[in-house]
């Protein structure tokens, strides 16, 4: 207790921030990390989140960052230690059986759902509703993870169609000292990073679409958060986690290039009330009450006396 925990581990507290007795694995433990790991597991109930692309399976995309054994197939990340110790999972997945591990108890439910819609409106609109001034906005920051995750190269290729085909002013963040970037008309790079959250949102809440061609994304935030500033969204049909978010009132799917500049032009020209969904559907306190609901379902979880538990890095 009273330290922080790595990024790979949280701990579940209840509303008066007391400890539940549960902790979270949400990705990959380093090796570095495993005492804590360990520690943790002596006293706590683990809970597995997918929140880090295909995770609990292996997946060769991210050799370059966590360690994988040299010839693996993907169901082999279910041997780890961090995995076995989970009783449960909340998870993202349409397919849950391909992805987690056999015989254990699931939730739908991800990181993003705690999006707190009350404190985004907040941040992005503090003085209300605002201008428009991109048709389409996508981020993805210059990393190699980044970029596989959110699949830039799918994402230029739709760059492509959706300012010349359609004539659309684009605006993209993140990737001002990109190389490759595409040199089109009404293309315009954000370069004043790195932004201040708030300030993000402020950028995305002046777009009339938000464009996630995310293939191995599993908790996307940027979705909800879109929703929350009543921004309509356009998300790659394929996407690991995030697609539960997107219905008639939210935005449109799409494939690749090949139909984006349809669903565009659907999103575009329809009517959308992606705020409301959110609202009577998501939120924080939402979340926080199914996921108390969640954990005193589990064997010998009746002790959990908390309506809402949240998840935290320290104590």
């Amino acid at each position: 207790m009273g330290t922080v925990l790595p990024n790979s581990l949280r701990h579940v507290l209840d509303e008066q921030g007391r400890d539940t007795g549960f902790c979270f694995v949400r990705e990959p433990v380093r090796a570095e990390h495993m005492p804590v790991f360990h520690a943790l597991a002596k006293d706590h109930r683990m809970v597995g989140l997918c929140s880090f692309g295909p995770f609990p399976l292996f997946h060769e995309g991210y050799r370059d960052f966590w360690e994988l054994p040299g010839e693996t197939v993907p169901e082999e990340g279910w041997n780890r230690p961090f995995i076995e110790a989970c009783e449960a999972w909340c998870h993202c997945f349409r397919e849950p059986d391909r992805f987690l591990p056999p015989g254990r108890p699931r939730l739908l439910f991800s990181n993003s759902d705690f999006t707190d819609i009350e404190r985004i409106r907040a941040a992005a609109l503090p003085s209300g509703p605002v201008g428009k001034r991109w048709d389409v906005v996508y981020s993805c920051l210059g990393h190699r993870l980044y970029e596989f995750q959110k699949d830039w190269d799918t994402a230029k290729a739709c760059l492509r169609r959706l300012c010349g085909d359609l004539g659309l002013r684009v605006l993209v963040v993140g990737r001002a000292d990109s190389a490759d970037l595409p040199d089109l008309p009404g293309l315009e790079v954000l370069e004043s990073l790195p932004l201040p959250w708030d300030e993000f949102l402020q950028y995305v809440a002046r777009a009339r679409v938000v464009m996630l061609p995310h293939r191995f994304d599993a908790s996307p935030r940027a979705l909800p958060e879109a929703l929350a500033m009543d921004v309509p969204v356009l998300v790659r049909r394929g996407i690991l986690g995030g697609w539960k978010y997107v219905t008639p009132e939210t935005g449109e799917f799409f494939d690749d290039e090949g139909d984006v500049v349809q669903a565009a032009w659907r999103v575009l020209t329809g009517t959308y009330t992606p705020s409301a969904w959110l609202s009577r559907n998501y939120g924080r306190r939402r979340a926080e009450a199914r996921l108390a609901d969640f954990l005193r379902g589990l064997p010998g979880g009746e002790g959990l006396k908390a309506a809402h538990v949240h998840i935290t890095g320290a104590l």
